[in-house]
């Protein structure tokens, strides 16, 4: 709709005033829900925004597009090399969104190691199903058009494993997630137990 230059600084700006969000909680400028922000440690705040910068950064999403670029109308690439990159991009913002909620919260160093393997996991069976249904699945309900990597000449995980392979894998994924919550209990824990599996379902 708006012109290229226009499109970038507007991610630019949204960029900048996620961290301004961020390094605000726990103050009176990131207080306005009347919400009980205040009450977390500065350091937990800095700890979950540096995961965050790292996960957009060039370790992360950044590094991951410029992979992804590369990579596009390029053969051979390998599954492992896709696997990396997409763990650069999808998967690295998941866990960071899990990881900075457990840090938030002040969780012990083995509950910061499962929360972020079940958002690395749950990034991957995403990044998996989203290959499948660029293939299978309803353009209204992608927001994209179907067949689209395809044109584009990207390495996908049907095109290197087929789709029953691909779901396999998906369901693997989603699975090691969730046995990664093994320890914990409660509605919330039963909630990413549910969102683990709903990712997968929408590729059955």
């Amino acid at each position: 709709m708006f012109d290229e230059a226009t499109a970038i600084l507007a991610g630019d700006g949204l960029l900048t005033d996620a961290f301004d969000f961020m390094a605000g909680v726990g103050t009176n400028a990131g207080d306005e829900d009347g919400g009980n922000a205040s009450a977390i440690p500065a350091a937990n705040v800095l700890a979950a925004l540096r995961v965050v910068a790292r996960a957009a950064g060039a370790p992360g999403m950044v590094g991951g597009q410029a992979l992804d670029m590369e990579y596009t109308g390029r053969a051979g690439v390998t599954l492992e090399e896709m696997a990396a990159m997409h763990a650069m991009k999808t998967g690295a913002l998941l866990r960071a969104s899990c990881l900075s909620g457990a840090l938030l919260a002040g969780a012990d160093a083995d509950a910061q190691a499962r929360i972020a393997d079940y958002g690395a996991h749950i990034g991957a069976a995403f990044q998996i199903v989203d290959d499948i249904l660029d293939e299978v699945g309803d353009e209204a309900e992608i927001g994209k058009p179907v067949g689209s990597d395809a044109e584009q000449g990207k390495t996908t995980y049907p095109s290197l494993l087929g789709i029953e392979r691909s779901r396999a894998l998906a369901r693997e994924r989603a699975d090691a997630a969730i046995e990664r919550l093994a320890p914990f209990s409660g509605p919330d824990a039963d909630f990413l137990r549910s969102l683990a599996s709903y990712i997968v379902d929408r590729a059955s």
